[in-house]
């Protein structure tokens, strides 16, 4: 008999007052109402040691100076095992501190509501605490299923250049019931248009909403490789949003995903045996080589205890997971295509997930090839910097070799 056990929780994040900057797409934009609600998610799992955490935000992304205040909370869990990540909703408050009040897109102070980022750390220790407590024997079920390469997603820095697949396990208790469905898949949630003013979580809360009807439980999305620049299918070639396709788009793609990872489960499931829950982790120092992020720090537009004593560089994180066949790599913030696959490649796993956004959030990781590529010069201007991605690869290579 496996001796996996798994737990799952969810809790409301939507801030409690309006008037909170909104991250995304560099306009003044202000909330002004709720479309449709934020969650923490939360998926605990353990072999009967210490639980590996699985924390899913409807937000645009968390640095990891946050997530550090968050483990800080949760004292009796082993804090590399809180894996906290966000689906990059840009109809969220701002989490960064990037969106705050701008003249010609250039930030003037830090959109970060110090409230809400007191509620958000609260909320986020509490449903960490709450999956934890539900833990029980379950049973697991690996899955993958290949999405059409048109239709639901594209890549408009380079047509055709993205991961239609989707990762998926779902934890059901003994008992019977469904505890969890998690999957992993790749696309920006950020289709209501540059003036949409209503917090929504975009198309991950309507997958995870519909995948909850479905089976019961907690669903959670952990995004893929979204970075440069996967968004829908019917982004303009400059990758913006007319509202009114966008919109309804929002809910075609949640519902299409929701639908494929039900197809995958059904067609391509297999039950797997999860004995032991190995993890790796590896902290680093990373040189910010992106001068208008120091300079952003210092100007506490992001919070400047974020930068080192050297007021050069960050410290970031990267980590793994072996749960029998399954083996799981966070990415610091939104990892391109290109980098995600090379990933999955080194992974060398029947499921291979590359989590991004995950306990930190850099910005952009390009492969050390685009950097000299015109077509991604937003992408460099949004990246620490050239050293970023190498460095990331050697540190998951390092953690690999020690698994």
């Amino acid at each position: 008999m496996s001796r996996l056990l798994a737990g799952a929780a969810k809790v409301d994040i939507t801030p409690e007052k309006m008037g909170l900057r909104l991250g995304g797409h560099a306009v003044n934009r202000v909330a002004v109402g709720v479309r449709d609600p934020l969650y923490a998610r939360a998926v605990a799992l353990s072999d009967g040691g210490a639980p590996l955490v699985l924390v899913g935000l409807d937000l645009v992304g968390l640095m990891r100076g946050y997530v550090e205040k968050i483990r800080a909370r949760l004292p009796h869990f082993a804090p590399h095992r809180l894996w906290i990540c966000c689906t990059h909703t840009h109809d969220a408050p701002d989490t960064i501190g990037f969106w705050g009040p701008m003249i010609r897109e250039i930030p003037l102070r830090t959109g970060l509501d110090a409230d809400y980022m007191d509620f958000l750390i609260e909320r986020v220790a509490t449903v960490i605490e709450e999956a934890v407590r539900e833990l029980t024997p379950a049973a697991a079920t690996a899955a993958q299923v290949l999405t059409p390469s048109i239709g639901l997603s594209r890549n408009v820095r380079q047509e055709g250049m993205k991961d239609d697949e989707i990762q998926i396990l779902q934890l059901t208790a003994l008992s019977g019931p469904v505890i969890a469905t998690v999957y992993n898949y790749a696309c920006h949630p950020e289709f209501f248009g540059h003036h949409h003013r209503r917090i929504s979580a975009g198309w991950p809360g309507v997958a995870n909403e519909q995948l909850e009807r479905m089976f019961g439980g907690t669903a959670l999305l952990l995004q893929n490789a979204l970075g440069g620049m996967v968004t829908g299918a019917v982004s303009r070639d400059d990758g913006a949003f007319e509202p009114r396709a966008g919109a309804p788009f929002v809910g075609r793609l949640g519902r299409r995903v929701a639908e494929y990872v039900e197809c995958g489960l059904r067609e391509n499931g297999r039950p797997i045996k999860v004995d032991t829950i190995v993890t790796e982790h590896a902290a680093f120092l990373l040189p910010i080589e992106n001068r208008m992020f120091r300079l952003a720090a210092r100007l506490n537009i992001f919070p400047r205890w974020m930068l080192g004593q050297d007021r050069k560089s960050v410290t970031t994180e990267v980590n793994l997971a072996r749960l029998g066949p399954v083996v799981m790599a966070t990415l610091p913030g939104e990892a391109l295509p290109e980098v995600g696959f090379a990933v999955k490649q080194m992974l060398g796993a029947p499921y291979p997930w590359v989590l991004n956004l995950a306990c930190d959030e850099l910005g952009y990781l390009l492969p050390e090839s685009h950097w000299a590529q015109h077509n991604y010069r937003y992408e460099r201007a949004m990246s620490p910097g050239a050293q970023t991605v190498p460095l990331i690869f050697e540190k998951l290579k390092e953690l690999l070799r020690a698994d």
